[in-house]
C-alpha cells in the first residue's frame, strides 16, 4: 500500500511506491484537508493505532532509515521497548515523530481525542456546524471543511500532543507500530 506525501504549495507530487496516483489510495479530500493545516510529513493510508482507526501523519526520521539498512525492522516488545525508553542516552532513537492523526466521519472528534497524548488530531468534514467548531476549539482540534475542491480551515488547533502527555512506552510503541505500517506502505 502506497505512502502519499503531504505536500506544501508549490511543490511536485512525488510518485507513490507501485505507481498508484495518490487519489487512489487516500480519499482526495483528506488529502487536501491535511495540506490546508500545513501538517509536514507523510500522511500514511488509514490504520488501526491502539483500537482507533485514523489516517496517521508522521515525519521519518533518519533513526528509521539506519534500521532498515541494518536489517533492524520495528521493535513491538514492551519489554525491550521499556529498556530503550529508561536509555539515559535515548538509544536507540526513534524512528518516526508523530506530526497528528487525521479522521473524518461519524465518531471522527472522538478518534482523535483518543489519540491526543501521542500527536495532533484532524477532523475533515464536508460540511461543518458551529458545533463542531466550538468542540474543536474547545479540544484544541483542527476542524478543517473539505467539500471538493473548497477547502477551509475552520478551527486551527494545537500542533503536537496535548501539553500534559509525557514520553512512556506507550508512546514508542505507537511509533514503532507506525514505522512498521510505513514500511509496509513501501515508505522505506
Amino acid at each position: 500500500m502506497p505512502v502519499i506525501d503531504v505536500l506544501l504549495p508549490g511543490l511536485e507530487p512525488r510518485p507513490t511506491a507501485g505507481g498508484a496516483d495518490r487519489e487512489s489510495v487516500v480519499d482526495a479530500t483528506i488529502i487536501r484537508a491535511v495540506t490546508a493545516s500545513g501538517w509536514p510529513g507523510q500522511l500514511l493510508p488509514a490504520t488501526v493505532v491502539t483500537s482507533t482507526r485514523v489516517y496517521p501523519v508522521v515525519r521519518i526520521l533518519p533513526a528509521a532509515h539506519t534500521r532498515v539498512h541494518a536489517g533492524q525492522g520495528p521493535e513491538l516488545d514492551g519489554r525491550v521497548l521499556e529498556r530503550w525508553e529508561a536509555d539515559p542516552a535515548g538509544e536507540p532513537a526513534p524512528p518516526v515523530h508523530v506530526v497528528g492523526f487525521v479522521a473524518d466521519g461519524r465518531g471522527a472528534l472522538d478518534r482523535v481525542r483518543a489519540m491526543r497524548g501521542f500527536g495532533a488530531g484532524l477532523v475533515m468534514v464536508r460540511r461543518s456546524t458551529r458545533w463542531q467548531a466550538w468542540e474543536a476549539d474547545v479540544t484544541s482540534t483542527w476542524l478543517v471543511r473539505a467539500a471538493g475542491a473548497d477547502v477551509e480551515v475552520v478551527v486551527a488547533g494545537r500542533r503536537g500532543p496535548v501539553h500534559t502527555a509525557s514520553r512512556q512506552v506507550g508512546t514508542r510503541l505507537v511509533e514503532e507500530r507506525l514505522f512498521a505500517h510505513a514500511l509496509a506502505c513501501g515508505l522505506l
